[in-house]
Parts: structure tokens; C-alpha cells; sequence
């Protein structure tokens, strides 16, 4: 089958390596894949057979004003050209904001098509959003959502089309513990340093470090201008010396294999894929039982650990708890190894690829 995805970019981001581990399997299991992205960067690794056509070549890549306003008017007819040269038996659309747009290239084109939604509905909600969602959603074949939280309180309402599809870990699971480094970790895009709720997680390390003044906080992601706020306000909270930033990490598997405790601090998740990431490698969890994903990814006690919503006093108090308990850490590690294979990237592309057979096979 040849199966065509559409995405922004390949830069370093959940939906994206999402994307590039099921156009690997996909792959591998024999299927023709093209991924077009808009931008020309990619931070992960494609399987040779996987094909990738960015719409804009680096050298089209300006800043200016002008020449922004030029790539809106391009990228769509750019987009349906690419599109149409592939003669796909299906598109998946991994551009939220964008996916209305692709729902109706692919009308035009009689080509089936799954869009998928990488964050909880809530987030980004907008006049725009809504139309697209509850109307031009209805001409999709299918719509993937990360959550039950979103199906079952928003999508299911109106749409008969919908399917829980839940992110595949991306690294093979540990099977063994490694020894720990006395490091609390973190991941996200900086620059949404609001969102991934940096800025509470600095102040409250703050208060942790002064009593184990032997800890780091490491943070892990890119975004330039999160960064520098970020360090501005780990220098008034005196806590500069404990906190490194990594920048975007290649090899964030190592580091989580590393450290003794991750943390997700987030004001909203889409799903939270660093949680998953960090329990396959042995790293104990602790996050806030936010909107949406943390607790059906998270069976709180028993694989970590999970924090009422924002509840900066709790969090403080499990961070210290972990820190002080080492037998209560590996347990969890333990059981998070164990009960993270359900998120396999083979065991989520198979329910991918029964999606994509029953899409395929209703749109003849």
C-alpha cells in the first residue's frame, strides 16, 4: 500500500517522532511511505525506504515579511501537486491546524485520508478550530485522537468517524535498572515553557534543592527564547548552579537511563509521550494529573506516581519522597518497564494498520 503523510516539519517534537517511528514501521512492514513536510529539517532518522519531500527547498526558508507571506501562497498549491504525483492509496495528516485544508485536498483528489490530532481539544481552541473540527472533520475518513478523555468528552459527541490512537514508546524498554545519577529530569519545547509548566517546576526545585543541595534539574528541549527566560528566572530563584539545560537531545534515551526521577510539570499534556518515553527506560515518574493523558498512561502508585492538577505543595512533597526512598523508586521503575509495553510501536502500528485497511477498504 502506498501510504503518504503530511506534516509541518520533522523537527524535534512528539507528534513528529511519532510520525517518523510509524513511517519506519510502515516501512519495514512492506509499505510504500512518503512523509511531505513544509519545512526542509529533520531532526530524526527515516528508514532508507521511507521517501521525504519537503514542499520548500532551505534556501526558500526566509525571514522576511515578504517572503513569508510568498510561502502562504505557495505551500497549498505546492502541497496538492506533491500529492497528487504520489498517486497514494491514502494520506494521514499530521498538521493540526492544516488538517481541514488537507481533508479537502484529498476530496478533490478521491484519496482517502486519517487526520490526527496531537493535543487535547482544549488547547488550542479557536473559532477556526471549532468549524474545523465539528464540520470538515465529518469529511475525513477517520480521525485519530490521542485520548478516551478526548473521545469521550468532546469528539464522540459529533463525529462517528473517531478512534483512540495512543503514541508508541519510541525507545525499547530497558530490561534492567541501571544506577541513577541524582538527577530530576524534564522535556519539552522550551519555548511552550508555560504549557510544559517550567516555570513552577523552577521555583518548586528551588525549595527542594535547598534542602538536597546535591541534586540537578536537568531540561531537556530546544527553543532559544524559552531558554534565556528560563535561565533568567533559575538565576533569580539563585538555583543557576543546579540547573543545566541539554538543548534538544538525540540521545534523551541515555540521559532518562541516567537520572533518577523524571517529572512532568505540564499546565495541559496532548497525551504526554516524555512520560512513556521515560518509564520504558526505567526513570520513575511523577506528574501532575493534568488535561489530558498523564493517567491513562500513569496507574498512579503502582508504575508512579500522580499529582492533583497543579498542586505545587503535593508535587514538592512526591519529588522529596522519591528523592528519600530508594526502594519505592525501583518499584516503580519496575512496574513501569513491565506495563509500558502495551505502547510498543509494533502493538500501535498494528491498530494503525487495521485503521488504515478498514479506511482503504470503505472508500472503495
Amino acid at each position: 500500500m502506498k501510504i503518504v503523510f503530511v506534516s509541518g516539519s520533522l523537527r524535534g517534537g512528539g507528534a513528529e517522532r511519532v510520525l517518523s517511528l510509524l513511517a519506519n514501521e510502515f516501512s519495514m512492514r512492506h509499505h510504500n511511505v512518503t512523509v511531505i513536510t513544509k519545512a526542509p529539517e529533520c531532526d530524526y532518522i527515516l528508514n532508507e525506504k521511507v521517501k521525504w519531500k519537503p514542499i520548500f527547498r532551505k534556501d526558500e526558508i526566509k525571514t522576511s515579511a515578504i517572503d513569508k507571506i510568498s510561502r502562504r501562497f505557495k505551500y497549498l498549491p505546492r502541497l496538492f501537486a506533491s500529492i497528487k504525483s504520489e498517486k497514494p492509496d491514502l494520506i494521514i495528516s499530521f498538521l493540526v491546524g492544516m488538517n481541514g485544508k488537507i481533508i479537502l485536498i484529498s476530496r478533490l483528489l478521491n484519496i482517502p485520508v486519517i487526520v490526527s490530532e496531537h493535543t487535547n481539544h482544549r488547547a488550542d481552541m479557536n473559532l477556526l478550530s471549532w468549524i474545523e473540527r465539528r464540520w470538515v472533520y465529518k469529511l475525513a475518513d477517520a480521525v485519530t485522537v490521542l485520548t478516551k478523555y478526548d473521545y469521550n468528552n468532546y469528539y464522540a459527541h459529533f463525529l462517528k468517524n473517531v478512534y483512540v490512537m495512543p503514541n508508541p514508546v519510541s525507545f525499547t524498554p530497558v530490561d534492567a535498572l541501571s544506577q541513577r545519577e541524582k538527577i530530576i529530569l524534564v522535556s519539552g519545547n522550551l519555548n511552550r515553557w508555560s504549557i510544559k509548566g517550567f516555570d513552577n517546576l523552577l521555583k518548586l526545585f528551588s525549595n527542594v534543592v535547598t534542602a538536597y543541595p546535591d541534586w540537578k534539574l536537568k531540561i531537556a528541549g530546544s527553543g532559544e527564547e524559552g531558554k534565556k527566560y528560563l535561565m533568567q528566572l533559575a538565576n533569580e530563584l539563585n538555583i543557576q548552579d543546579n540547573v543545566e539545560f541539554l538543548g534538544f537531545c538525540p540521545n534523551i534515551d541515555e540521559v532518562m537511563q541516567q537520572s533518577s526521577i523524571f517529572v512532568l510539570s505540564s499546565r495541559y499534556e496532548g497525551f504526554g509521550m516524555v512520560l512513556v518515553e521515560a518509564m520504558s527506560q526505567g526513570c520513575p515518574c511523577i506528574s501532575f494529573d493534568c488535561t489530558a493523558g498523564p493517567n491513562e498512561i500513569i496507574r498512579n502508585g503502582v508504575d508512579g506516581i500522580l499529582v492533583e492538577d497543579q498542586n505545587m505543595q503535593q508535587m514538592e512533597c512526591e519529588i522529596i519522597r522519591l528523592i528519600e526512598d530508594d526502594k519505592l523508586c525501583k518499584e516503580l521503575a519496575l512496574n513501569a518497564i513491565k506495563n509500558i509495553q502495551r505502547f510498543s510501536v509494533q502493538k500501535i502500528a498494528d491498530k494503525w494498520i487495521e485503521l488504515i485497511n478498514k479506511v482503504v477498504e470503505n472508500h472503495k
